[in-house]
């Protein structure tokens, strides 16, 4: 029987509030904004107390010019820039210039690479960038240090016209280059391969080491024409423990090899491959590596071929680490991820996993499938966009249309046709078995969830509706639908948040936007550089304090004997009597951790120093 399960959706429209003391209040509003096309990548909060931007952006030496007849020839410059602005005028200053890779077939552009470490006023602590080789994209993980681990999709240039083995060069804080090359035994056939670069960054944005992944290369022939197989792998999530390994996932269709541990090749999906990039083969891969980057393990499927498997996004908690994603397949052929069988549907399927960071055992995994709605039967498509995991709660979102279901319980409902049909969802699971508990719908135009975060008894969901503005979601955690409350963070059409993070009471979000940009509570609008094309865009930044917001359960006091923290080695250990919110900060007063501890016991792996936890000093070693 086909029974409707945990399902909680918002319909019509919702209830949007207006600013008060009681919402998120605007600090600051910052940007990279270029001649070119700037994209938000990767945002991650950094171990101490500041935040990691990943962005892109298009550069050429080829300027725009304006003819008098009124005709545009259309370029962009070598540079993008880091704004500051002033929230009360509208003035901007900028506080770096990066400097990119002159196109080389002077058409599209050349992409690079910036990252960011900013300070919760907005202010830019340090930047690098790429000045060498095209940036297809990246993920990256906060480590211990307050440095971060990179992980790159790097090559020289486009396909036909490779001119050198650089295929990636960092530009630190200092200016200092470094060089990562690749020895291709002939430019001409291999020169525009993509490699995957790995990159160590220290707090102060010096790097630390580098280090190339070697990923399979070879031609195919297609309709009597050889042609190079060159988009060979994806880098999509990565996370760091407290001890600096590196868990890293991704797709790989030939073979890649992280080292002796991880040596993967023979991926089944990518059988009979013929380069088309729009065919979203291959197979999902999990790789822990040591704080030098050494393979130490691999977890990837086995079993029968199916269409694909696209991890998404992988995070680390409770001594878990967790993966999610989407597979496709035809409703029969079945795959193997640990001891489970997951046979995904012909329409884009949920999957999950726990995997155990010492060995890389897979403890269990689920596949939710996606089927048409019965009603509209106008198609099903699930789009995973983040995770995260609070102690005995895992959540999932993102958005998706037609129905989500469990076996044969719908967990998730969306009634609209696939044209403009696509709807935030967050569900909520067991950690431990990967049950479905609770799931919601978040009605509005084109709405997606991009972060979840657990705070305060809470949940905070960055997001977008693409037709109206970015918002911040805030619900309960058992995603009760008259606990939803939506807050404008910035008003512009057409442009979407790409996550955001919090550092204490500061909530961080990397948004688009197109043309112009407006903020609830001010009263100046923010116009992207553009070379005569509306559709250039701009990655701007915000600082929200959310201090105001409403919680759902309090830190514990340094008085309630129901509550003690202490230390391990190497991890704090929080013992309380009944769910309480737990702040750690370091000993200067940075927001370092925040997390909800249920009864009983809780573990999180910290690096050595002298914390202050609700309260309560502890000295980790």
């Amino acid at each position: 029987m086909n029974r409707k399960l945990l399902t909680m959706a918002v319909a019509g429209l919702l209830s949007v509030a207006g600013l008060s003391a009681q919402e998120p209040q605007l600090k600051w509003v910052t940007s990279q904004d270029g001649m070119g096309l700037e994209i938000p990548q990767a945002i991650k909060a950094s171990s101490d107390g500041y935040v990691f931007l990943m962005n892109n952006f298009a550069s050429s030496d080829k300027e725009t010019s304006y003819d008098p007849d009124g005709s545009v020839s259309k370029g962009y410059s070598l540079t993008t820039d880091y704004f500051f602005y002033n929230i009360a005028d509208g003035t901007k200053a900028s506080e770096k210039t990066s400097t990119g890779v002159p196109d080389v077939l002077q058409t599209n552009g050349n992409y690079n690479m910036t990252l960011y470490k900013v300070g919760t006023d907005g202010h830019l602590l340090w930047g690098i960038h790429t000045n060498v080789g095209e940036f297809s994209d990246g993920a990256m993980a906060a480590t211990s240090d307050g440095g971060v681990v990179i992980a790159l999709k790097m090559r020289h240039s486009s396909r036909s016209t490779y001119k050198s083995d650089i295929v990636c060069q960092l530009v630190d804080a200092d200016g200092v280059e470094t060089s990562v090359k690749w020895d291709a035994p002939d430019y001409e056939t291999y020169g525009g391969v993509y490699q995957p670069v790995l990159a160590k960054i220290s707090k102060d944005g010096k790097v630390e080491w580098t280090k190339r992944i070697d990923v399979g290369y070879k031609t195919v022939t297609v309709s009597g024409t050889q042609k190079k197989l060159y988009d060979n792998f994806d880098l999509r999530d990565m996370v760091a423990d407290g001890e600096d390994n590196i868990y890293l996932t991704g797709t790989y269709r030939t073979s890649i090899n992280f080292g002796r541990n991880a040596n993967l090749s023979s991926p089944r999906n990518a059988e009979g491959w013929d380069g088309d990039v729009q065919k979203t083969c291959g197979d999902l891969f999990v790789v822990k590596l040591d704080k030098a980057g050494t393979a130490q393990w691999n977890v990837v499927t086995k079993g029968q071929v199916i269409s694909c498997e696209i991890p998404k996004n992988i995070v680390l908690d409770n001594g878990n680490l967790y993966v999610s994603g989407y597979m496709k397949g035809d409703g029969e052929s079945a795959v193997m991820l640990g001891n489970d069988r997951l046979t995904p549907s012909i329409k884009d399927c949920l999957f999950y996993a726990c995997i155990a960071p010492a060995d890389g055992s897979v403890k269990w995994a689920r596949l939710l499938q996606t089927v048409e709605h019965p009603v509209t039967q106008d198609g099903a498509r699930m789009k995973p966009m983040c995770l995260a995991a609070s102690g005995n709660e895992l959540y999932m979102g993102g958005s998706f249309y037609g129905n989500v279901m469990d076996g044969e319980n719908v967990c998730l409902e969306n009634p609209n046709k696939q044209t403009n049909g696509l709807r935030a969802f967050i569900l909520k699971c067991n950690a431990e078995n990967g049950a479905v508990q609770a799931g919601i719908m978040i009605d509005g135009a084109l709405t997606e969830v991009e972060n979840i975060i657990p705070k305060d008894g809470n949940l905070l969901a960055p997001g977008y509706d693409l037709y109206a503005a970015s918002y911040l979601y805030t619900l309960d955690t058992d995603l009760t639908s008259n606990s939803l409350k939506t807050y404008p963070l910035k008003n512009s059409i057409s442009t979407a948040t790409q996550g955001g993070v919090v550092v204490g009471d500061l909530l961080v979000s990397a948004m688009n936007a197109n043309r112009t940009a407006t903020f609830p509570g001010c009263d100046w609008t923010l116009n992207v550089i553009n070379n005569g094309d509306n559709n250039y865009r701009a990655c701007v930044f915000t600082g929200h304090d959310i201090s105001s917001l409403s919680t759902g359960i309090v830190s514990a006091p340094a008085a309630d004997t129901g509550f003690r923290a202490y230390a391990g080695k190497g991890e704090l250990i929080v013992e309380t009597l009944s769910a309480c919110q737990v702040q750690v900060y370091g000993i200067d007063g940075r927001a370092i951790l925040s997390f909800e501890a249920p009864e009983g016991r809780t573990t999180k792996s910290l690096p050595a120093g002298l914390y202050i936890v609700n309260d309560r000093k502890v000295a980790v070693y």
